[in-house]
């Protein structure tokens, strides 16, 4: 059962679009409520489906999608797109004109470093 973050009422929704990046496989509740909870706040999300070659995956990239789309809908989550992508992030959100960049964490410790890491190449990327 899907359970929403808690939401503050009267919470002023930023106009400008934000991207949340991750491989969601599997998409899961955790996943669901950060883009329900950015739905909230932005004029339009776009969750990016990672596709990283060097990984195996139980569900395709375009499965992926397709769960995260049917689930958006069944939640009546209308301002998000989803795509798929073996980009950098940093390159999908400027194509979408989104300055803001989220991603989930499962624990510090199991993701910490290779989220820094991310971040070092999200931030020296774009010119």
């Amino acid at each position: 059962r899907f359970e929403p973050f808690p939401q503050r009422d009267g919470a002023a929704r930023d106009a400008r679009p934000a991207c949340i990046a991750g491989s969601f496989n599997p998409p899961h509740n955790g996943h669901l409520g950060l883009v329900r909870h950015l739905s909230l706040r932005h004029s339009a999300v776009v969750v990016v489906i990672g596709h990283n070659a060097a990984k195996a995956y139980a569900v395709s990239p375009l499965e992926r999608q397709a769960l995260v789309r049917q689930a958006c809908a069944d939640l009546q989550i209308e301002n998000v797109r989803v795509e798929c992508s073996d980009d950098y992030i940093w390159r999908v959100a400027r194509k979408h004109g989104a300055p803001l960049l989220y991603r989930g964490i499962r624990s510090w410790a199991k993701d910490g470093l290779a989220e820094r890491w991310l971040e070092f190449l999200n931030l020296i990327g774009p010119p």
